[in-house]
């Protein structure tokens, strides 16, 4: 049986989730991350990590994906994967395509973010801020969060997109990247929210989801422009590491740390006009 008709045990089948993100009228949040790992970059703290999660309205992702389905056939690759297409494995999928080619892909997903006016929400916390957190917590009264950072940075992330959609009041489906291997898109059971599409946040495989895969451009290129902080401020990047910034260029400043006040401030102009 094809996966694409496989049903889960307890919720719609894989053909009726994707057929969920095509439907108008709904906002799709795609979340995935990137880490700094040690003191990798001497303007971060040490092992920091981001979450990054893009907003998509419905009514454009059909056109998204069959886009992004149509150059993949064209460069013959089964899915946009930003640090392949950066730095492919010596016998990676991504090897055989030019680097013109693969310059482009950076450009052509960085349009599709443009045309749809996609917005980003991110978030970030290093392992030492995260224990002055919890020993904050504790001194505090308020306990232990009981969370490792990883774990506490996930929850704090869905928790607050949760609470911007519920405000919004539409329709809307959360999908974060797989944290270990997946058979399809499932339930990813760390949040209780049945009012979402899909019965819940949900987890999957970036090559089964599209907008997964958009994610993954913009978390990349996150990374990357602090990886490569002196050549871009030398004006020396590489023509590769450049083009893997034009997903986040093609934002257009529609990017909002979730906890900063450009959030809350967004917030209450929705509460106060729900039908902003």
């Amino acid at each position: 049986m094809s996966l694409d008709h496989e049903r889960q045990p307890d919720g719609p089948s894989q053909a009726q989730l994707q057929a969920l993100m095509r439907e108008p009228g709904a906002t799709l949040v795609f979340i995935d991350d990137t880490n700094f790992h040690g003191s990798s970059v001497r303007r971060l703290a040490p092992d920091l990590r981001v979450l990054v999660g893009v907003r998509i309205d419905s009514g454009h992702y059909a056109g998204i994906e069959a886009a992004m389905r149509q150059r993949l056939a064209e460069v013959g690759e089964a899915e946009f994967h930003a640090a392949e297409m950066v730095n492919p494995d010596k016998e990676g999928p991504w090897r055989r395509v030019s680097f013109p080619d693969r310059i482009a892909a950076f450009k052509f997903l960085g349009s599709l973010i443009e045309r749809s006016c996609a917005e980003m929400r991110y978030i970030h916390v290093s392992k030492e801020q995260y224990a002055e957190l919890r020993r904050a917590a504790r001194d505090a009264g308020y306990g232990d969060f009981g969370l490792e950072r990883d774990a506490g940075l996930k929850r704090v992330m869905l928790r607050c997109v949760l609470e911007e959609l519920a405000l919004e009041g539409r329709p809307a489906m959360v999908v974060i990247d797989q944290d270990r291997v997946r058979d399809g898109i499932e339930q990813d059971g760390s949040e209780d929210a049945p009012w979402l599409l899909g019965g819940g946040v949900l987890t999957a495989p970036s090559h089964l989801v599209a907008g997964l895969q958009i994610a993954d451009a913009l978390a990349y290129a996150v990374g990357r422009r602090f990886r490569r902080d002196e050549e871009f401020n030398a004006g020396n990047a590489k023509a590769l590491d450049q083009a893997a910034l034009e997903p986040l260029a093609a934002l257009n400043g529609r990017s909002i740390m979730v906890l900063s006040a450009d959030a809350g401030r967004d917030k209450a102009r929705v509460s106060e006009n729900p039908a902003s």
